[in-house]
């Protein structure tokens, strides 16, 4: 099956890209115990701790690949790409800067009213049609 390491020290290495990717991802626990003691793991303890979302056959990959892209697509644009800036902003920042920041992507969505469409058709039970 699929194995999971940073093996980084183990080489005498230090990669920072992958320990900072670590932190923002897994619990921090879990991300020094990976980082520090250069661990093998599989993909159940990779989805148990969240660092991926699902398990999926090798086979079924592509697949469910494009039906997460369809999902994504069939939603409304600038609000997919609001969303997207926004999650963005909490990453790479402090909370309470993520929550008073308001970037081009929300402004543009709010003047978009997108959500108009989306509740009334929620309302409506029926698939929303955007832009």
């Amino acid at each position: 099956g699929t194995v999971f390491s940073a093996p980084f020290v183990a080489r005498g290495a230090f990669e920072q890209n992958t320990i900072s990717l670590l932190m923002k991802k897994a619990p921090p626990g879990w991300a020094m115990y990976i980082a520090l003691s250069a661990t093998r793991f599989d993909a159940e303890t990779a989805l148990r701790i969240a660092l991926i979302n699902e398990i999926v056959p090798k086979d079924d990959l592509m697949g469910r690949a494009y039906e997460i892209a369809e999902r994504i697509v069939a939603n409304s644009y600038i609000a997919v790409l609001a969303a997207k800036e926004k999650m963005r902003l909490v990453l790479d920042g402090t909370l309470r800067d993520a929550l008073a920041a308001e970037g081009p992507r929300a402004r543009n969505f709010r003047e978009a009213n997108e959500s108009k469409e989306g509740f009334g058709a929620f309302s409506e039970k029926r698939q929303a049609q955007f832009g």
